[in-house]
């Protein structure tokens, strides 16, 4: 592990900063900013640090050092050759946490950074002090499984160069639920605020790769060994990762709760951020 900063001044210590962290050869870049207990945010597919916006900024002002980073082959951070995997990404995380001295921390995921949470808890709980899966707790559902492959399809076919509108469609679709998406006004909305950052190029592959993976193994075999206290987030018209399935892991894991949120589909994280965060900060809070 080896970590660079541009901190500035101990006066701005409360200031986001850019740090570069590298973990088995790769550099990850994050920010950390705030005082008070660490809570680590790790995105889902293809997502970005900024893709926290709506949500870091009030859990730090709620009294939290908070750190946001962009996960290999993502924005800033290293995008090597694949294959990826949850197993690697989760020891990404696990060395960032280690570098940035941030143990035990909570850890907050979404989708794909909710399965790397989940594993982060079960494989190194001496590093976590708690987790919210958001999104992304139990098995996901066929259409997840059609959907993953599809991509990774599309970027292998592609050689990894997806025109941009492919991903502001899917980007919003997923955002939003079926109810929503007759919406126009909200859906230009989405598609402005979803579109300007182009993914592409190995890190495309390597993370979906990771999801398809991921997604044919059985899932439920390690809820029983995640033994730190989980908050499961789930979300009323998510095709993905529908209530059910987030109930189901939830009700196996030895210290977890579960909390739907109604009217919102896979990307309710962002659509009900305010809900989202206070649930979060009310459960951090509490562990």
């Amino acid at each position: 592990l080896s970590m660079k900063s541009s901190t500035s001044t101990p006066g701005e210590a409360k200031l986001p900063s850019v740090q570069r962290v590298v973990v088995d050869g790769i550099s990850l870049a994050a920010e950390v900013a705030g005082e008070g207990p660490p809570v680590l945010f790790i995105g889902g597919t293809g997502m970005p640090r900024v893709g926290w916006a709506l949500s870091e900024p009030r859990v730090r002002a709620a009294g939290f050092t908070t750190v946001v980073f962009d996960g290999r082959g993502v924005g800033d951070s290293d995008a090597p050759e694949g294959p990826y995997s949850i197993e690697a990404m989760t020891s990404d995380a696990a060395g960032l946490v280690e570098a940035l001295e941030l143990t035990p921390c909570h850890v907050v995921g979404v989708s794909q950074g909710g399965a790397i949470a989940e594993e982060l808890a079960r494989r190194r709980p001496e590093l976590v002090r708690s987790a919210v899966l958001i999104a992304c707790a139990g098995r996901p559902s066929a259409f997840a499984h059609l959907l993953s492959k599809a991509g990774l399809e599309l970027s292998r076919a592609l050689d990894a160069q997806v025109p941009p509108a492919v991903d502001v469609a899917e980007t919003v679709w997923l955002m939003l639920s079926s109810a929503q998406l007759q919406d126009d006004e909200l859906v230009t909305l989405w598609a402005q605020l979803s579109a300007g950052r182009a993914w592409n190029g190995p890190g495309r592959v390597g993370q979906q790769t990771a999801n398809v993976a991921w997604h044919e193994h059985d899932v439920s075999v390690g809820w029983s060994e995640v033994r730190r206290p989980v908050l499961v987030i789930a979300f009323e018209h998510d095709v993905l990762f529908p209530p059910t399935r987030g109930r189901e892991a939830a009700a196996a894991m030895p210290d977890a709760q579960f909390l739907e949120i109604a009217g919102a589909g896979h990307g309710g994280v962002a659509v009900k951020s305010g809900e989202v965060v206070d649930a979060i900060v009310e459960f951090l809070g509490r562990h």
